[in-house]
């Protein structure tokens, strides 16, 4: 199963980036899907692009991993305050749809994992933002959503992980 072996895979790279014993474990934000955007058609590489500059933006580091997986971290004087890995993939990468996956380490017990929702949902937010922009013109768009209400399913999905 393609989920199961790249929820291994995340955990070695999250072993090597996280301090102590470099024991780790992922959490996907919901039980049993790891998409959180799912798309017709995707620009993975447009994305990819667009989510490392939004998040420096926002004050996240951002280092990105093999195979297109994107490592985020935010931190305040020197301390990790979250801890993000984001995949994009196009059409074929993930099976049969495009995809913004995303994992989060540890659990819902970390102080920080409010602010990692918090920047989850501002990032919707502003691909929300992407989708509604009629000056774009059709072909030059990062992405085409797979149905109407996969941002805000994305948002509540979001919300409901901290809840």
């Amino acid at each position: 199963n393609s989920a199961r072996s790249s929820r291994v895979d995340t955990c070695h790279v999250s072993a090597e980036k996280s301090s102590g014993d470099g024991m780790c474990t992922t959490t996907t934000l919901a039980e049993h899907e790891d998409d959180l955007l799912r798309f017709s058609s995707v620009k993975s590489g447009g994305l990819r692009l667009f989510v490392v500059y939004y998040l420096i933006g926002q004050g996240w580091t951002v280092e990105d991993e093999s195979e297109g997986r994107l490592w985020a971290t935010l931190k305040k004087n020197n301390e990790v305050r979250g801890n993000l890995l984001l995949e994009v993939f196009s059409e074929g990468e993930s099976g049969s749809r495009g995809a913004l996956r995303v994992r989060r380490l540890a659990d819902r017990t970390r102080p920080y994992f409010l602010k990692e929702a918090v920047a989850l949902k501002a990032l919707i937010e502003e691909l929300e933002e992407l989708n509604v922009d009629s000056s774009i013109p059709d072909d030059k768009r990062l992405f085409f959503l797979e149905n109407s209400d996969t941002l805000q399913e994305a948002k509540e999905l979001i919300m409901k992980s901290v809840a």
